[in-house]
């Protein structure tokens, strides 16, 4: 009888979902199935019915439901109900989350597909529903301890779709349409009612940046189930501020064949050069002093170099009657950190920057200054070249007064 209805009868899906049920049965005194068929869905359906009439009994409606049905009932489907009422009502956190009506629709649906199963109906897949997502928007404006992770509360995330996929979550752009896979790293899968977020990291924020993020999307086959708003962050615009890049004061080491005395006169003079320069280095200002000076006439003392010089090594050098001499040999070392944006600001213009050089020809003792324009990187040298005694290498020196610069910098966007 069995093999005229799996082969030809309506009911074939009907036999197939009950068959274990029917050998039980004879040989436990053939209880009558259809009987049993009957009540079982006589009683879901009253279930039906008692929540569609009050949704807020949702849940002690689904514990009688579950236990009323009969106790012969087929194996799957009594499991599939008792985990409808044990997901249901155990879960009272999620009750926090989502309103009675959410609660009595998912039961609802729970029922129903129980109902279909009981009349060999093929049912629908129960697919996952989402209460409640939190926070609503990711603002990327905030500082990123003011940024929870994203949870989403309901229930059956568990459930898997027609391709046999769970829940993704995607990123995508309104103004690309360019969507991308959520790394699976960031997706805490916790319970069958609640997964968790990660949207922390410099990483995350500049990869929503990049690619112009403006949601996040929660997709069960191809319905988006939920979505959270991703709120770019906003630079402020530039800032403009006036400061100073200090002093150096440099003075600059013995070179050439002369001793160490300068002996300026008027007739004799030193021929002083004296720069100051300026530079953007990342985001910082950065500055350096030169002065060459050389006496003319007599021994032809001599001095020169930067303020960054610093020795890297030796050479040799002809000395005396043509005999190979060991030297210093330098080469060019850090700038003076004049000024430092602050983090997160990026520099964006100087003004006034670069290089501002003078000349002078010094035939008395002291300091001479030698005043700038207004506007250029330098406003005053002081010169510091002879006096009594030996100055090369030791004292003859520069103080390179730079002028305050107008710096522009803007908040660093990556």
């Amino acid at each position: 009888m069995s093999r005229h209805f799996s082969t030809r009868h309506p009911m074939a899906t009907y036999i197939w979902t009950f068959t274990l049920a029917l050998f039980v049965g004879f040989l436990t005194g053939c209880p009558d199935v259809p009987s049993i068929v009957d009540t079982s869905i006589g009683v879901v359906q009253s279930g039906i019915n008692a929540i569609e009439a009050d949704s807020t009994k949702w849940r002690s409606v689904l514990q009688e439901t579950s236990e009323k049905l009969p106790k012969d009932l087929q194996g799957s489907i009594r499991v599939e109900m008792d985990q409808l009422a044990q997901k249901s009502i155990s879960r009272a956190g999620v009750e926090m989350r989502c309103n009675v009506d959410f609660l009595s629709q998912r039961a609802l649906k729970g029922l129903r597909r129980i109902k279909s199963l009981l009349k060999g109906e093929k049912p629908s897949l129960m697919p996952p529903m989402f209460c409640q997502v939190t926070p609503a928007t990711v603002d990327f404006n905030l500082a990123p301890d003011r940024r929870p992770s994203v949870e989403l509360s309901g229930y059956d995330m568990d459930v898997k779709d027609q391709s046999g996929q769970l829940v993704k979550f995607f990123l995508t752009s309104d103004s690309t349409s360019e969507s991308l896979p959520l790394d699976p790293s960031r997706i805490g899968r916790t319970t069958h009612y609640s997964h968790v977020l990660n949207v922390h990291g410099p990483d995350f924020e500049s990869l929503v940046r990049q690619k112009k993020i403006t949601r996040l999307q929660c997709m069960w086959g191809e319905e988006v189930k939920a979505e959270v708003l991703l709120i770019q962050r906003v630079n402020p615009p530039p800032v403009s501020e006036v400061v100073p890049l200090g002093v150096i004061t440099h003075i600059p080491r013995k070179i050439g064949k002369g001793d160490s005395d300068f002996d300026a006169k008027g007739d004799w003079p030193m021929h002083v050069d004296v720069v100051g320069e300026s530079r953007i280095n990342g985001n910082r200002i950065e500055t350096r002093a030169y002065m060459h000076a050389k006496e003319h006439g007599d021994d032809w003392t001599e001095v020169g170099s930067w303020s960054n010089e610093v020795k890297v090594g030796e050479e040799q050098q002809p000395g005396p009657f043509g005999i190979l001499t060991k030297v210093p040999k330098y080469g060019e070392g850090a700038w003076q950190t004049a000024y430092t944006a602050p983090p997160g600001w990026k520099i964006k213009s100087v003004q006034p920057l670069g290089q501002c050089s003078a000349h002078i020809d010094i035939g008395t003792h002291g300091m001479i200054p030698i005043n700038k324009t207004e506007g250029e990187v330098v406003r005053l040298f002081e010169v510091w070249g002879d006096r009594d005694g030996d100055e090369a290498g030791t004292w003859t020196r520069v103080v390179v007064h730079f002028s305050d610069v107008r710096i522009e910098r803007e908040q660093i966007s990556e």
